[in-house]
């Protein structure tokens, strides 16, 4: 009888044992949930970077080609491709709403939250405007120049290379100083209403997307 009682008060121990262990290991049903929520938010984000870099590689060579052979075709082409990664930017980031960064570990958070930096304002109309003033920002730089006489002949420096090789090279402070306040003066002027124009979109689109402002130096 007193092997019986020990061999049933050992198995009741053990059945403790492991009922006190379930209950410590076992997630509850919303850590189930927010790890597949996870998963599946990571899957789609690699997704995501995946196409940003093939759409913004097809912008980039549209404006390359624009930037080294300005015509109507080059700049309208430019234009739509801008138009197209921006349409395609707003439609992720209705999808990513279905997601909840909150509850998702840092790096995944930081990629959410550096995904939400986006000024493209949702208006069709506004994004096709914001659209055009980046490329007319981008030609003035590309056209702008600085010039000066040089052996009694006037002569205008572009940006690329001429100005950038002054800029990395030069150490001559008048030359530097002529070269900063010739570019800025071409360009500066022209300008000036397009980019503020810009900024206004940009933080409008921003506000938005839940944000105060549009910060450049991250978008």
């Amino acid at each position: 009888m007193a092997e019986i009682y020990n061999n049933r008060r050992h198995a009741g121990s053990f059945e403790h044992f492991l009922l006190s262990q379930a209950s410590a290991v076992l997630p509850t049903k919303q850590e189930i949930i927010d790890e597949v929520d996870e998963t599946e938010a990571r899957v789609w984000l690699r997704q995501y970077n995946d196409e940003l870099r093939k759409r913004k590689t097809s912008l980039m060579e549209a404006s390359w080609a624009h930037s080294t052979d300005m015509n109507p075709a080059t700049a309208a082409a430019a234009i739509q491709a801008n138009n197209h990664v921006h349409e395609w930017k707003l439609k992720k980031l209705k999808e990513a709403r279905r997601f909840t960064p909150a509850a998702y570990s840092e790096d995944l958070r930081r990629q959410f939250w550096l995904m939400s930096l986006d000024g493209t304002p949702e208006d069709s109309n506004d994004l096709r405007q914001m659209s055009k003033l980046t490329n007319d920002i981008e030609s003035l730089y590309s056209t702008g120049k600085a010039c000066r006489e040089e052996n009694e002949n006037e002569v205008c420096h572009p940006l690329e290379p001429d100005l950038e090789h002054i800029f990395a090279t030069s150490r001559d402070y008048d030359e530097l100083r002529w070269a900063w306040l010739g570019f800025r003066d071409a360009v500066g002027p022209a300008m000036r209403e397009k980019f503020a124009r810009l900024v206004e979109l940009k933080n409008s689109g921003a506000q938005e997307h839940g944000e105060k402002k549009y910060t450049f130096d991250e978008g």
